[in-house]
């Protein structure tokens, strides 16, 4: 049974997180865990209820606009935009970081760009773990939660041709990273599952602007025709240990996440490594044409498409080299 109590006083909060002595490691989230253990349930509870206030108080987009360098970050790297979860762990760490330093980004938010900072997810699970239930809060502390702090953004109005579900999807997924989870089924059945987020160095709106550019460079040149057997292709681009640039081409299958239909997968790996060291640019022209090349995979040879796509794979890109070899191969056969 979830109940939901008032917050515990701010003054009482605050000292049992000064048990972390301001880290956000293993032994400090312990000590905490420690120090919740010994309280009573209730107490417990309501550690929680202030925990999420506090979060719910960093939640705002000033703050999550800020460019945030953490600790672990590459020295030599520009710091990218933060994720919704990156910015909810990044808030943890603040809060374990003691009152004062919490105060203190709340008053000037540009503190978050001029040092470098820790998350600490686990945190969050703290006062779950000793109750052994899952606590809801009076208040959520997703990012977005703190409308006063989150003006509505504007509905961008969808150009004529981007009507419905888009006819290209694009995922970056660095897979030494997994998120594992449950999968719930509505006979109350669960199986176990993994996730990959992209990575840090990758940012959702580049992978935005790739889902618009082949989208529309499809549908403007008439689609995908029923040879392909799916209303969508599912280009995945993974970072792993090793090169894999040319496409593999998958059996369409049901999209069970946005429930689009058929969706045909198509998937090629890139060198985490290297990718790590791309400029901005070389990000957008390397999986750019990463994603035609996986586009083209998957239409038909005939496919008005195709010619813009090629271009487009061709440029001055490992993928493309690839991609032209294997025609050139092709032509020859």
């Amino acid at each position: 049974m979830r109940l939901l109590r008032r917050p515990m006083a701010e003054n009482d909060f605050w000292k049992l997180i000064a048990v972390m002595n301001g880290d956000v490691d293993e032994d400090a989230v312990a000590r905490l865990t420690e120090a919740l253990s010994a309280r009573r349930h209730r107490d417990v509870v309501a550690f929680q209820e202030r925990l999420a206030l506090a979060l719910f108080e960093l939640d705002r987009r000033e703050l999550a606009r800020q460019p945030v360098r953490f600790t672990d970050d590459p020295p030599d790297e520009d710091p990218i935009p933060l994720g919704d979860d990156m910015f909810l762990y990044l808030r943890a760490g603040i809060v374990a970081r003691g009152r004062a330093v919490w105060q203190a980004v709340l008053a000037e938010p540009s503190l978050l760009a001029a040092g470098t900072w820790d998350e600490c997810e686990h945190l969050l699970y703290v006062a779950d773990e000793v109750t052994g239930d899952e606590l809801d809060t009076k208040v959520s502390y997703e990012t977005g939660s703190n409308e006063r702090y989150w003006p509505a953004p504007d509905e961008p109005e969808r150009e004529p041709w981007d009507q419905g579900h888009r006819l290209v999807y694009v995922d970056c997924r660095d897979l030494a990273d997994p998120i594992h989870g449950e999968k719930f089924h509505e006979d109350g059945s669960t199986e176990p599952f993994v996730s990959y987020l992209p990575p840090k160095y990758i940012s959702w709106d580049l992978i935005e602007e790739l889902v618009l550019r082949f989208s529309k460079v499809v549908t403007l040149n008439g689609g995908l025709p029923a040879e392909v057997g799916a209303v969508q292709l599912a280009v995945t681009i993974d970072f792993g240990d090793e090169h894999q640039l040319d496409p593999v081409v998958g059996e369409p299958a049901e999209d069970d996440e946005y429930d689009v239909g058929l969706v045909r997968p198509v998937h090629v790996t890139v060198n985490a490594e290297e990718a790590r060291h791309w400029t901005t640019d070389r990000q957008r022209s390397q999986l750019s044409a990463l994603t035609a090349s996986c586009v083209l995979a998957a239409l038909p040879e005939q496919h008005p498409a195709r010619p813009e796509l090629t271009r487009i794979a061709d440029d001055f890109s490992s993928a493309g080299k690839v991609l032209k070899s294997r025609l050139r191969q092709e032509r020859v056969r």
